[in-house]
């Protein structure tokens, strides 16, 4: 495991392995009541331990970038001790009192040059069966029918299944799982988010720019299935 908070410089892009993006930059600093946050962050740990075994068994050839912010000290030492030989970077977000996802992902982004990128944000559950549904010749975003009124983000689908934009209340619910396997879509996103007009914004909102620009993101629909902790957990994240 190795910690960055730079970019580690320009590269050729790989194909020959997958990265995995887990968004770990919870906002527990914007809690009303604070001390919610210490059972969440252990949840988080938990769910991150499950993500990492399932990615894990379906993808031998992977590398995880795992972006913290709050807290980072005992997430990066957590990661440190349970997966020493395991290809792991924390990537830090060390401005996340002022910044949203859209800085995280950024940073991550600036830290791999494949064209096989998987981001998830860790309240996720995920399981084997939604990482089978992965494609790899375009992007991709999982949704499903289940959605909790206007609290979650949504997305808004033509017939051919592309989504149109995000946006809260969306038609379908938006998964916080992003598929990024085109090249030119990546280094657009790349662009867009390295603006400077995004820091303190959502990554849906970097991805409506990203479809105003002709990249087209496509709907994988999920059934779903959220424990209360994990509805507990994102209601706080929009919330917060």
């Amino acid at each position: 495991m190795s910690v960055t908070s730079t970019k580690k410089g320009m590269g050729s892009i790989r194909e020959d392995k997958y990265s995995f993006i887990l968004l770990c930059d919870f906002a527990g600093h914007r809690l009303k009541t604070p001390n919610l946050y210490a059972p969440l962050i252990d949840y988080k740990m938990e769910l991150l331990d499950k993500q990492i075994k399932v990615i894990n068994k379906k993808f031998k050839n992977n590398e995880i970038l795992l972006c913290v912010g709050l807290e980072s000290n005992k997430l990066i030492r957590y990661i440190d001790k349970k997966y020493p030989d395991q290809n792991i970077r924390i990537v830090e977000n060390v401005n996340y009192l002022d910044t949203a996802s859209c800085e995280s992902l950024r940073l991550a982004l600036n830290n791999t040059y494949n064209r096989k990128l998987i981001i998830i944000d860790s309240s996720m559950k995920i399981n084997a069966r939604m990482l089978n549904r992965i494609k790899t010749d375009s992007c991709y975003a999982f949704v499903s029918n289940s959605k909790d009124g206007n609290v979650e983000i949504g997305a808004n689908i033509t017939k051919n299944k592309k989504i149109e934009y995000f946006s809260f209340g969306g038609c379908q619910k938006w998964k916080d799982i992003l598929v990024l396997c085109d090249e030119q879509a990546i280094r657009s996103l790349r662009d867009i988010l390295l603006s400077g007009k995004y820091k303190r914004k959502f990554i849906f909102e970097a991805l409506n720019d990203l479809i105003t620009l002709n990249h087209e993101i496509r709907a994988i629909e999920v059934k779903e299935s959220v424990s209360k902790t994990q509805q507990k957990v994102r209601k706080i994240k929009w919330n917060s």
